[in-house]
């Protein structure tokens, strides 16, 4: 009997996924990789698309980070200053993620599949806050379904204030936060499309006979690995 909960991706993908983009991104960014989810959810959202033929969206809204041993911090704008903002970079204390909907089989209803490869840095979040960061594991990356990961919300927090009007999620999308985020990603276009290149360029590298990731992308990007690769070298030192 097949599992239900079973992700659509197998978990030798999702590293080598992982590890090619945090390869690009994390050189990228080595010394401000803090603070950077817009950007992982925007190239992170663009090489999932094409490498795994289905329809990945970068989203943006708030938060609840597990620290550990019952401590928790909830990151969300405040509505003054969502109303206000003019770009993304107006507000603080959001986060950004990628979302896909998947369709379960044989049936109409749908899952939401959650995807942020800016989770490596959930540590540093905290401790830059100033939150004893006290879970068991730290994580490269998180993916699994929404519905799955509610199941384990903290009763403790359902009484939050931003938990109030809306049902306990680990994460929630605000329609005004992703405005922005694909706003941000509107204005730099061809930034977006060469990191998202370069991160499928470093995906060939990373592949191998265990994971399959090379056969999943398309003649067209095969053919352009070795000038994709090149032209990663060059991206070091660039900044959005």
């Amino acid at each position: 009997m097949p599992d239900i909960d079973a992700l659509p991706v197998s978990p030798a993908i999702r590293t080598a996924l992982d590890c090619a983009i945090q390869s690009v991104l994390g050189r990228i960014y080595a010394q401000q990789a803090l603070g950077r989810c817009a950007t992982y959810a925007i190239v992170g959202a663009r090489v999932l698309s094409e490498v795994l033929k289905h329809p990945y969206y970068p989203v943006c809204g708030g938060q609840v980070l597990d620290c550990g041993n019952g401590m928790y911090i909830v990151f969300y704008p405040g509505r003054e200053e969502r109303r206000r903002a003019r770009r993304l970079g107006d507000m603080r204390d959001y986060h950004c993620w990628i979302q896909a909907q998947r369709k379960c089989a044989g049936s109409t209803r749908t899952r939401i599949e959650i995807v942020d490869f800016a989770a490596r840095h959930d540590r540093a979040s905290a401790e830059m806050l100033g939150v004893p960061f006290e879970r068991a594991s730290d994580l490269d990356y998180l993916w699994v379904w929404e519905d799955v990961q509610a199941l384990a919300f903290p009763d403790s927090l359902r009484s939050h204030p931003d938990m109030r009007s809306r049902r306990p999620a680990w994460q929630w999308v605000d329609e005004k936060c992703t405005r922005l985020l694909l706003d941000m990603q509107a204005a730099q276009p061809g930034f977006y499309r060469q990191l998202s290149e370069a991160v499928i360029a470093s995906l060939g590298e990373h592949a191998s006979p265990a994971n399959s990731a090379s056969t999943l992308l398309t003649p067209q990007f095969r053919l352009r690995l070795p000038e994709l690769r090149q032209h990663a070298g060059s991206l070091v030192g660039l900044h959005a």
